[in-house]
C-alpha cells in the first residue's frame, strides 16, 4: 500500500514535469534513492524529507500528509513586526 509521502512525491515530480534524474541530481543523490522513495522500499530521512520539499517549495507537512495545502504557507507580517 502506498503511503501518503509516495504518492505525494509522485505527484509533484509529475506536476512539475521534473524527472527522478534531475530530482535526484537537485537533491545531490542517486536516481535509484528517489525511485526506492516512490517504490517504498525506503523511507527518506529528515534531511532528505527537508531537501524535497525546499526542491518543490512545498511544506514537509504537504509531503507527509499532515496538511492538505499544496501551496507553501504565506507569512503575513504584522504591524507589530514592522
Amino acid at each position: 500500500m502506498e503511503t501518503i509521502f509516495q504518492k505525494r512525491l509522485k505527484y509533484l515530480r509529475i506536476y512539475y514535469n521534473v524527472s527522478q534524474k534531475k530530482l535526484a541530481d537537485g537533491l545531490n543523490i542517486t536516481t535509484k534513492v528517489i525511485s526506492d522513495y516512490e517504490l517504498g522500499k525506503v523511507e527518506p530521512n529528515c534531511k532528505a524529507i527537508v531537501d524535497i520539499a525546499h526542491f518543490f517549495n512545498v511544506s514537509t507537512d504537504y509531503l507527509l500528509g499532515v496538511s492538505d495545502r499544496f501551496a507553501p504557507a504565506r507569512f503575513v507580517v504584522t504591524a507589530k513586526e514592522k
